[in-house]
């Protein structure tokens, strides 16, 4: 009976400490965790998820804190992972042609505070799988892993972003003095 019951309890002992083998095992950053822009500039992260469980990764929500003087904007594309395998994908911004990729993004507004800080945590969901959840009709739901969660900060810079028009403007005027200069020691 003695061994009975230890043989019990070893097994739910090797349950949890599986579990928690697995929950550590999922990594998780916002590529990079602190950006800065102008205000009335659109700024963002690219994100980093490794998985190193045995298990197959769905990545299911993300979600983030309250943000100030300006427009937040979910880009991240849910991807599932492999046992061992990690998923990269750098923030770009394709200027309204609708195919931003990345993590988020973040749009300041024109008249947003030069210093001001929006900063918090970005928190993903998981589920995990004996198999591809996607390919595998056999595959096994094991349960939701543990959230993770990675830092962010976005910051109002003080210095404004030039308009094309001027920054063509400042070097015709610089290309013209220098042309001057040479015709008229």
């Amino acid at each position: 009976m003695k061994a009975t019951c230890r043989c019990a309890a070893w097994m739910v002992l090797m349950l949890f400490a599986a579990n928690a083998v697995r929950a550590d095992g999922v990594l998780f950053s916002a590529v990079p965790a602190d950006i800065s822009g102008a205000p009335g500039s659109t700024i963002g992260w690219g994100y980093s998820i490794t998985n190193n469980t045995t298990d197959w990764v769905e990545t299911t929500d993300l979600q983030q804190g309250l943000f100030q003087n300006g427009t937040f904007s979910a880009l991240f594309d849910f991807p599932v992972i492999a046992p061992g395998a990690s998923v990269t994908e750098s923030f770009v911004f394709t200027n309204g042609a609708g195919t931003d990729t990345g993590l988020a993004e973040f749009a300041w507004d024109a008249n947003a505070p030069a210093g001001f800080v929006n900063n918090g945590f970005f928190v993903l969901s998981y589920e995990l799988f004996s198999g591809d959840p996607i390919l595998d009709q056999n595959t096994i739901d094991l349960g939701p892993g543990t959230d993770i969660s990675t830092p962010y900060s976005v910051t109002v810079s003080s210095t404004a972003i030039p308009e094309p028009g001027s920054l063509y403007l400042a070097l015709s005027g610089i290309g013209i003095v220098l042309l001057l200069r040479k015709r008229f020691p």
